[in-house]
């Protein structure tokens, strides 16, 4: 009998726990994990085989890099599953998953499963010396976490990254944990968590968000090739090094005149200096004696000293 092999189609969508595609093709989903070339592609992250010497774990494995001798640190990424097989029949210590303090079990997206194929997940899944021990990384499983025995005494570190994607396109994407990606295509792109951009990032249409923070060394460059427009809807503050060195608003711009140039002409020091002007407007007379005069006032000056002396 000829065997017909077909898509699987659902005409109004499909839906399981951390995973959602609805009848528009919209989907949803916990983590989204793209492989480049060469990459496991799929949550086949690799597998640790766990046995205890001298009261130290001792970890090894043929698809992940490991470091050799006791307690190794062990590299993970959110999103995707690691196995370890214990093999610690005997052992004074058992295994666990700890949090950030090292002391703390940590109980999140871990099952274990007995050689009996008895399964169990949670905090259940924590002390074992058989079996395997399976670890989901969540998707805000923290920067660091630990393996070890019971009280922590004894425990290697486990550095927990974000996945990097070689590349993706998508007409709408919407990320609600932390991502790093290499190149990003998007007609729609929504990050509600923290996000990472590791190279260039170009915007053909509006970047809108509530601030937009560059932080790193060297000098932060916007280039456009046209004109560049700032828009707001009350006021520009002008701040460096925390401090307010200006204001752009409706009536217009305030900046303090504080040891500024004019043509290298010196305003607003304390030291005088000598400036040439081509006209200048003094409205107001003098009040003091280093003060501008007018022409008016000097006017009136001569006439009244020339009434008073009979000239």
């Amino acid at each position: 009998m000829a065997v017909e092999q077909r898509q699987f189609e659902s005409e109004f969508g499909f839906k399981s726990p951390g995973f959602t595609v609805d009848a528009l093709g919209n989907i949803t989903a916990t983590s989204i994990n793209a492989a480049g070339a060469g990459g496991s592609g799929g949550n086949a992250a690799g597998d640790f085989a766990v046995t205890e010497l001298f009261g130290q774990f001792r970890i090894a494995s043929e698809t992940v890099i490991v470091g050799s001798g006791n307690n190794p640190t062990l590299a993970m990424t959110r999103g995707q599953i690691y196995s370890f097989t214990l093999s610690m029949e005997g052992s004074p210590i058992t295994f666990n998953l700890l949090d950030t303090t090292g002391v703390t079990l940590y109980n999140n997206g871990i099952e274990h499963q007995a050689v009996d194929n008895a399964v169990s997940s949670g905090a259940a899944a924590q002390g074992k010396l058989t079996g395997k021990f399976v670890f989901t990384v969540p998707a805000d499983a923290p920067e660091t976490l630990y393996y070890g025995n019971a009280t922590g005494t004894v425990k290697g570190t486990i550095n927990v990254s974000d996945p990097i994607a070689v590349d993706g396109t998508f007409n709408d994407l919407t990320v609600n944990g932390l991502s790093s990606l290499a190149s990003l295509t998007a007609t729609a792109f929504t990050l509600n968590g923290n996000g990472t951009v590791t190279g260039n990032m170009t915007v053909q249409g509006k970047l809108i968000g509530d601030s937009l923070s560059i932080n790193g060394l060297g000098v932060a460059e916007f280039n456009a090739g046209t004109n560049i427009v700032l828009t707001a809807g009350n006021k520009v503050d002008f701040i460096i090094n925390n401090v307010l060195k200006g204001t752009l608003d409706s009536p217009g711009i305030r900046v303090p005149v504080v040891d500024t140039s004019i043509d290298n002409t010196t305003i607003g020091a304390t030291v005088p200096s000598t400036g040439a002007f081509t006209s200048g407007t003094v409205a107001s007379q003098p009040t003091t004696a280093t003060g501008i005069s007018n022409k008016t006032y000097v006017d009136n000056t001569s006439t009244a000293l020339a009434i008073a002396l009979g000239v």
